[in-house]
């Protein structure tokens, strides 16, 4: 679980939320894994410290599916938007 929506306050409808305190979450470009600007979408990625570290017995798949700075590399489209929501790739 990276995101969730707030207790109070507004609650944007086709978005799972903002970004969880630790977690940090970016839209890149899957090729290279650049970050893009807010609106942009691409593919999402996040880091957080309770993200497990590797897939069990699986070293290669640990290395396509994941950045060396630690990021995860989730393997789903989407973006953020203005407010820092994440949106998937309907909206």
């Amino acid at each position: 679980m990276i995101t969730s929506s707030p207790c109070e306050g507004d609650r944007p409808a086709g978005t799972p939320g903002l970004p969880l305190p630790a977690v940090e979450v970016k839209i890149t470009d899957p090729a290279s894994g650049k970050s893009l600007k807010r609106g942009e979408r691409e593919m999402i990625e996040a880091r957080r410290p309770n993200v497990f570290k590797a897939y069990w017995l699986k070293p290669e798949k640990t290395i396509e599916e994941s950045r060396p700075d630690r990021f995860f590399i989730a393997g789903d489209p989407g973006r953020l938007d203005d407010e820092g929501y994440l949106k998937g790739v309907t909206n």
